[in-house]
């Protein structure tokens, strides 16, 4: 996958206009590179102490033009990101002379680095171990500070920390049950199992596996739907959420003839929300497709915004969409009574659902209203004012804690069978490995490391 004995080099902040641009280089010949790219303005000499930072000028190695101006930052082998000698280079934002110095560092000996790679040297240098190394692509693109908080505690060593105690009784209890079986004559006491630790280890394994169901809202959001008959303001419902013109707004109904997918943040929580085609009667088989698509995301929507136009009264359009939705008892259902300031002709609490609102969408009047409930609503239904202490997220250590618990279910069974006990232990612990990376499929690594970005 890489070349782990190259000197590699990336941009590591990103590339457009910014204040400051960092180049990284890591590897052995970093130092030797930073020498020939960078003058200081202190003194003469080519002396970089580890840990100082240096000021001054960036030259291209075969023209000597000064590039620009900037900070070095020398880091030695193993005290630093990768474990390997690190220089950081700070230099002015921007495209040009972002990409002038990093062509000059490749121009001196070093090799564009790979997606991932100076977090992968880092894995292989012992600085983290694989769950650390996921948390920082989650970290990056935390959305929210639940996702960002979780991944930190997970960079932090979150899985060690947890569960490392209860691998090393099982590592020495590995030990002992090799020499009881194979040795029988040199061991004087037979080995007494603790059960405990097998109860202990299940109970915090089956609270990850819940986790990762709960954390599905909370980091890949909740799949929410706008319906509506054509023109009662979905689409304007849309971009007053989105708090931009993402969809078109006209008074000609049957604008929107297919669905608009957006993953937006509304009130501290992700939504997947689609905005679909007004729900109608048509003979336009175009517009009929949409609203057939319409009306098949209604199965799996968690949340619906049922948008009606209150200033008129309801017609067999209005009717089919409750008629569809009256029945459906996994979703919360907000119905929205749009157009409040042309007056209210259709009351909503006649109507089989919890959660009405009179709003107008030109307007505004209602709209802070419903966005207070909403948020209250989702906090009682989803349980975020009852936060877990950590989430599993990452699906890779799903499949893994799932195997463990198959394994437990098996040694629960048949403490007694030191045999059967031995081949379990071992291969929790061959699982455990797995998890933290002491054990891995080349293959795999290779899927983990080139969703990063180049750079990290």
């Amino acid at each position: 996958m890489y070349d782990i004995f190259d000197t590699i080099t990336a941009i590591s902040t990103s590339l457009g206009n910014a204040g400051i641009s960092v180049i990284r280089v890591s590897g052995k010949d970093a130092l030797n590179i930073a020498k020939k790219v960078f003058i200081k303005k202190s003194s003469n000499d080519n002396i970089f102490e580890p840990y100082h930072f240096y000021y001054g000028l960036v030259k291209d190695i075969e023209s000597n033009e000064i590039l620009d101006e900037a900070l070095l930052l020398y880091m030695r082998s193993p005290k630093s990101y990768t474990g390997e000698d690190v220089i950081e280079i700070q230099c002015h934002g921007g495209v040009i002379s972002s990409v002038s110095v990093l062509k000059n560092i490749i121009k001196a000996g070093a090799r564009l680095a790979k997606e991932g790679e100076f977090t992968y040297r880092a894995f292989l240098n012992g600085k983290k171990d694989l769950t650390q190394a996921e948390a920082i692509e989650s970290l990056i693109h935390s959305k929210t500070k639940t996702q960002h908080d979780n991944a930190f505690k997970q960079l932090s060593g979150y899985y060690k920390n947890e569960l490392d105690s209860i691998f090393n009784y099982l590592s020495e209890s590995r030990l002992y049950l090799e020499a009881e079986i194979n040795f029988p004559e040199d061991v004087e006491e037979s080995f007494n199992f603790d059960r405990e630790i097998i109860f202990t280890l299940e109970n915090k394994l089956s609270k990850l596996k819940k986790s990762y169901n709960d954390s599905i809202p909370l980091f890949k959001g909740i799949t929410s739907l706008i319906l509506g008959k054509p023109n009662v303001g979905k689409s304007s419902f849309l971009n007053k959420i989105l708090q931009y013109e993402r969809a078109i707004v006209t008074d000609i109904p049957g604008t929107t003839r297919d669905f608009i997918e957006e993953s937006i943040i509304f009130e501290g929580v992700p939504l997947k929300i689609i905005d679909t085609a007004g729900i109608r009667s048509t003979t336009d088989e175009v517009e009929k497709i949409g609203v057939e698509r319409a009306i098949g995301f209604i199965p799996s929507a968690k949340i619906i915004f049922a948008i009606f136009d209150s200033s008129r009264p309801f017609d067999e359009n209005d009717c089919l969409i409750i008629d569809r939705l009256k029945d459906k008892k996994d979703a919360l259902i907000f119905v929205l009574g749009n157009k409040k300031d042309q007056g209210i002709l259709e009351r909503l609490e006649k109507l089989p659902f919890e959660n009405t609102f009179y709003l107008s969408l030109k307007t505004g009047e209602g709209f802070e209203s419903f966005k207070d409930v909403f948020r209250q609503k989702i906090i009682d239904i989803y349980s975020l004012s009852q936060k877990e202490n950590f989430y599993l997220t990452n699906e890779r250590h799903y499949i893994l804690i799932n195997e463990m618990l198959k394994i437990i279910n098996d040694i629960k069974d048949n403490f007694t069978d030191k045999s059967a006990l031995l081949f379990s232990i071992s291969s929790l612990l061959t699982l455990y490995n797995r998890l933290l990376g002491k054990e891995f499929n080349p293959d795999e690594l290779n899927d983990i490391f080139k969703k990063f970005c180049i750079g990290k």
